[in-house]
């Protein structure tokens, strides 16, 4: 119902819903209705619903948009009744995103709400709302039409059988996780062994350190953010100019021209052929019949482009003449310079003067900014792929799991389209950053992350292991500050799994406490009622010990299935309660 394009005399677009984030149990007065979808002031009234019950010490709570409701929440708190408050103050509030939304944040929030970088909430997810809306989505055709009164009991009739065949499962459920944890904090660890006895000790001190410090304290600064500022092509830009700036106070000119300097020459290069290749896309884009308007953009923006090259040209000669002669040769052999589009004039970069049949020795201060600049290329091309394949893979979960119908199906195809079309020019940059590195220098493939593991699962590749490799503090401080982050990940990694194990011993003993106590109370509840008649003592009585025999064999069912866990041995007596 989310998806309603009209709210117009609709009593409710929706629901909300608030659960247990480990177990998946709708909580009470955790469900309510959305007038005109999610809005804070319904989740906001739904939560503080559902957690004034509790007395706890540390909450942990788990939201799509939690980087934005949370800001400003105890404020908004102040304007709901009274009854609707609880003591935040003396509780630990810890906010986190789902992990399957999380990756189409932005790395700030990845970083600030993510389940795997705190400490005691083991494995958790934190994708219960979502996996429950598979289950209640078949109702929503039939409660549409109901009166108000009738569709609350049929969701809390729905709601109240979904908690409870996640009771009975709790024995199949708990004993899955808890073979996958043991199996993962093994592996885990051994990963872990093996990347610290690549790093020296008091390297490994230090960022023990630190992360126990940000452990402690969020407001620290984070150990899985990079101390390194990252490589782009803007940075680079910036380098090389105070670097001329240098080397000028220094009387050291090696610029042919006063507007012109080797840097700027090499950025424009670079800049114009990435708009070539945006011209040839927009022109592969048009249809069969473009309207006049589409015609004048195009032919506007081939202008502007022949202009620039032009005058980009006029100092390419200076510093490189050698390329005169190259290009009047081949045009001259192939097609006229006058009929040449500008999206196809060959524009004899450096790196393309090393692939001729007689590679050109070019100027070496030419060749190492060409250098740098194409290394940050492809590092920003890296960047922005890897934040579109994670916008990619979100949008059609999303679609398969969430739309239905032609209109929005249409809707969403084409802005997957939209991100698959910038996902493909961000792999042709990284490609052509690619071949001109490799034209300018060597350079080694050093593989990529194989099989569909998820963070957790996944495990530390190859290049972190190699105990050739020299992490002293005089290394290169970039490759150091890699190696840093990707042990606090190991680390974090093996931690989260062996809490997951101690969360999943607990739950167990909980539960099998739960359900002994919960049978002797069904007990005495078949004497603690008394009726006039016969028959209906008797079936009141029957009941009662029906329920206590049914937890009573779910107990045994469930201690069976978890005989393996050694923790669990023996179960402690329950008091009957009074």
């Amino acid at each position: 119902m989310a998806d309603t394009k009209s709210s117009r005399g609709l009593a409710a677009t929706g629901i909300g819903t608030v659960d247990c984030a480990r177990h998946e149990f709708k909580l009470p007065n955790g469900v309510g209705d959305l007038q005109k979808g999610e809005r804070y002031l319904n989740m906001d009234y739904l939560v503080f619903s559902a957690l004034v019950r509790f007395t706890v010490t540390v909450l942990n709570i788990s939201y799509d948009i939690a980087c934005q409701w949370s800001k400003k929440l105890w404020s908004r708190m102040e304007h709901m009744p009274t009854r609707l408050h609880i003591p935040h103050n003396d509780m630990l509030i810890q906010y986190f995103m789902l992990k399957f939304h999380i990756a189409a944040h932005i790395a700030a929030c990845q970083l600030a709400f993510s389940w795997n970088f705190t400490k005691w909430v083991g494995r958790t997810d934190g994708e219960a709302p979502e996996r429950g809306w598979a289950n209640a989505n078949r109702v929503a055709s039939s409660t549409k039409e109901m009166g108000p009164g009738t569709r609350r009991d049929t969701l809390d009739d729905h709601f109240g059988n979904w908690n409870w065949k996640k009771t009975t499962t709790l024995g199949r459920t708990l004993k899955h996780k808890m073979e996958e944890a043991v199996k993962w904090e093994q592996e885990h660890r051994i990963a872990l062994y093996d990347l610290e006895g690549t790093v020296q000790p008091a390297l490994l001190d230090e960022w023990r350190l630190e992360i126990k410090i940000w452990e402690e304290d969020n407001t620290q600064p984070n150990p899985f953010e990079g101390k390194v500022a990252p490589i782009t092509q803007a940075v680079v830009r910036s380098q090389l100019a105070a670097l001329e700036a240098q080397e000028l106070q220094a009387g050291i000119n090696h610029s042919l021209d006063v507007d012109v300097s080797p840097s700027i020459l090499i950025s424009g290069g670079i800049e114009l052929e990435d708009m070539q290749q945006q011209l040839k896309h927009n022109i592969s884009d048009l249809s069969l019949h473009p309207t006049d308007k589409q015609k004048e953009a195009i032919i506007h923006r081939t202008n502007a482009l022949q202009r620039r090259i032009d005058s980009w040209t006029r100092y390419q000669q200076l510093y490189m003449p050698i390329v005169s002669m190259l290009r009047s040769s081949s045009l001259s052999a192939s097609v006229p310079q006058v009929l040449l589009k500008p999206q196809d004039f060959p524009l004899y970069l450096l790196s393309a003067l090393n692939y001729l049949d007689s590679p050109v020795n070019c100027d070496l201060h030419l060749m190492e900014y060409k250098w740098q600049l194409r290394w940050a290329q492809a590092h920003d091309a890296l960047n922005k792929l890897r934040s579109h394949l994670h916008l990619r893979s979100h949008m059609y979960k999303f679609k398969d799991k969430n739309l239905r119908g032609q209109a929005a199906s249409t809707h969403a195809q084409n802005l997957i389209a939209h991100v698959e079309a910038k996902k493909d020019a961000a792999v042709e940059k990284y490609k052509r950053a690619r071949r001109a590195l490799e034209s300018l220098s060597y350079v080694r493939p050093m593989g990529d992350f194989a099989g569909d593991h998820t963070q957790g699962t996944g495990t530390i590749s190859w290049i972190w292991l190699v105990k050739d490799g020299d992490t002293s503090p005089s290394e290169n401080e970039r490759v150091q500050d890699c190696v840093r982050i990707e042990w606090c990940k190991a680390r974090t990694h093996a931690a989260r799994w062996s809490e997951e194990v101690e969360l999943l011993v607990e739950e167990m003993r909980r539960v099998l406490t739960f359900l002994e106590w919960q049978s002797c109370w069904w007990c005495q509840c078949a004497t603690r009622h008394s009726s006039e008649k016969t028959t209906e003592q008797e079936g009141l009585q029957a009941y009662a010990y029906r329920q206590a025999a049914l937890h009573s064999t779910m107990r045994k069912s469930f201690q069976a299935l978890w005989s393996f866990v050694a923790q669990l041995n023996p179960i402690p007596a329950v008091p009957v309660p009074a």
